[in-house]
């Protein structure tokens, strides 16, 4: 098949010849958002996470995952930084809610673990959505290592990147 692979705002696509870039970010699961940042299409649920949750563990060396809201706009692979604490205080490593995923293929997931991510995406939905007072995205946070952060299901994920943007 003809074509080229294409790094759209850190998102890597292949576009066929002929094909539109739009076209091809639909054939990825993608909407084209603001700035021509690709999004997932289906937005934030919980089959979507664990999807991109496999994929992320079949094509990158992270092994710790979590979901982050975020007012800067990011691409795929772009580090976070560290977060600060309540009191101002750098932590280790990008804060995020906890997406512990222990299957490995998308056959392998039942409804206890769907149920489990759904929690967790609650949880931010009530927790963090709307905290930074400016317009914000939903990030898949990955990394290759992590620490327990002070708040409940809170990971704390060293070299925190961009896996993917959810919402």
């Amino acid at each position: 098949m003809d074509g080229v692979w294409r790094t759209i705002n850190g998102t890597k696509v292949f576009i066929k010849d002929g094909q539109t870039v739009d076209e091809a970010l639909s054939e990825r699961g993608f909407a084209t958002g603001p700035n021509g940042t690709p999004i997932l299409k289906d937005g934030l649920n919980a089959k979507n996470v664990i999807k991109e949750v496999i994929k992320a563990k079949d094509n990158t060396e992270c092994r710790y995952y979590g979901l982050r809201v975020d007012a800067r706009e990011l691409g795929e692979g772009e580090y976070f930084g560290n977060s600060k604490d309540e009191d101002d205080e750098e932590l280790a490593g990008t804060s995020a809610v906890c997406i512990n995923i222990q299957w490995s293929t998308a056959e392998d997931i039942d409804e206890d673990e769907i149920a489990d991510v759904k929690k967790m995406i609650d949880r931010l939905n009530e927790e963090y959505v709307g905290m930074t007072g400016r317009k914000e995205y939903i990030y898949l946070v990955g990394g290759e290592d992590s620490e327990y952060g002070n708040d409940p299901n809170e990971l704390v994920i060293k070299r925190g990147k961009v896996i993917v943007r959810l919402k």
